[in-house]
């Protein structure tokens, strides 16, 4: 009796979350409906708005580049984009020299009124109110409208929420609108390479797809024994990329064998133009770029327990060099990234503590890479930050810092670059380059 009550009770259950669901796929597809016609009338007034702007203000031609995926940091380098500009028109890039070619996307919502290169925090809005003409913009309203009729006809369900469906929609009319009147070329960087813009998805239109890779450690490390684990790389780098811009011929070759075979060596890439100039030679000074440890990646390479040991054991090879040839060599440290709240609050609070004490010199966020390099004797990293790399692409002395990490499979060389693996190694490197 108990056994067949209990058949009897998860029935019941189960017919009530069958007609719960039903009722909540009903309530979804009318809350979809009424939210596509609210975002539709919204959209139709925007357009109509727009329309109007157009008998007042005089078109602008549609520019050539567009550039995606930069963060605001990227763009505005020292509160201006100069040095993003004169870094695109470099004569090693295929890009262009006059700044009117170029549009920037930029997501911050602050974004100063004047600048060299154009700005945007919307690429497609800013093309529809600046560079399309009245018939373009009647073209897109008109189009809006039957997708508006025909959606409402077929009284179907949307697989997208109503505000990305028409958000998607909008992009690939604008995009295609754009590209069927010129050729133009579309910049992104490799942090965008699971979820491109949406103009790469189109197909070669008219259009060349560019990715620019604005570092070198983008090769993972494994532990011992996982090594022929895949990279994991998005399919999206071989499938809808045209050109990849990387710094040399070995990430060529690393791409190569993802099967990526559209890259090309254009040396290295900071977003600020690149000068090789040699400055003096620091002599008294150690320059070591690290990765701070973020606290949602403990159990891989770049965890708090190896940052802390690497840095530990520089300062201590530094007073024994200091020590033993009675010199006053001082170590300064640069950070990949500006800490955040994700990175690891331990080795954050550890070296501000050394910089307090004197220990070590932090270097500006936004010290120029190239100077700083240049004017120094011997450059150290955490495996494979682009600085080090950087400087070998200069001629300076460089080595990359790895102690006692014995579960990670770490070589001898990277790019034909030293990896040093013990306090006496570093020592002997000191005696050599200092």
């Amino acid at each position: 009796m108990l056994r067949d009550f209990q058949d009897f009770e998860s029935l019941c259950k189960a017919k009530i979350e069958t007609n719960s669901n039903i009722k909540r796929l009903l309530v979804r597809q009318i809350t979809n409906v009424v939210l596509l016609i609210i975002l539709q009338i919204f959209s139709q007034i925007l357009f109509f708005i727009i329309f109007l702007v157009r008998f007042i203000k005089t078109e602008k031609k549609i520019p050539k580049i567009f550039v995606h995926s930069l963060t605001k940091d990227q763009i505005f380098r020292n509160g201006s984009t100069d040095e993003l500009f004169h870094f695109l028109e470099e004569k090693r890039f295929p890009y262009s020299s006059d700044a009117s070619d170029y549009l920037i996307y930029c997501k911050n919502l602050l974004l100063p009124k004047e600048s060299r290169l154009k700005v945007t925090r919307s690429l497609s809005l800013h093309l529809i109110i600046y560079c399309f003409n009245r018939q373009s913009i009647l073209t897109l309203s008109k189009t809006m409208i039957n997708l508006m009729a025909f959606t409402l006809r077929k009284k179907t369900g949307l697989t997208l929420e109503p505000k990305y469906f028409l958000y998607y929609f909008v992009e690939y009319l604008v995009w295609t609108n754009v590209t069927s009147e010129s050729k133009i070329k579309f910049i992104t960087t490799q942090s965008s390479h699971k979820n491109l813009p949406i103009l790469f998805y189109l197909g070669k239109k008219n259009f060349e797809r560019h990715m620019m890779w604005y570092s070198t450690n983008s090769i993972p490390i494994y532990k011992v024994g996982k090594i022929d684990l895949e990279i994991g790389f998005s399919q999206n780098l071989a499938t809808y990329i045209d050109l990849h811009l990387v710094w040399d011929n070995f990430q060529v070759s690393f791409l190569e064998k993802q099967k990526i075979y559209n890259s090309r060596a254009y040396g290295s890439m900071l977003f600020y133009p690149r000068k090789f100039q040699k400055g003096i030679n620091n002599n008294s000074t150690l320059i070591y770029f690290d990765v701070i440890p973020s606290n949602l990646f403990e159990n891989n390479f770049y965890s708090t327990e190896m940052a802390l040991r690497n840095l530990e054991g520089i300062i201590s090879v530094i007073n024994k060099y200091n020590d033993e040839f009675d010199k006053n060599l001082r170590l300064k440290i640069k950070h990949k990234r500006i800490p955040n709240r994700n990175h690891s609050a331990i080795y954050l609070n550890y070296v501000k503590r050394l910089i307090n004490c004197g220990a070590i010199e932090a270097i500006v966020p936004t010290e120029n890479l190239y100077r700083l390099i240049s004017e120094s004797r011997f450059v150290i990293g955490t495996p494979y930050t682009s600085p080090v790399i950087v400087a070998k692409e200069l001629a300076v002395n460089s080595s990359f810092i790895c102690f006692g990490s014995t579960e990670f499979s770490i070589p001898d060389y990277f790019n034909e670059v030293l990896v040093i693996k013990d306090e006496n190694g570093l020592l002997n490197k000191l005696i050599e380059f200092i």
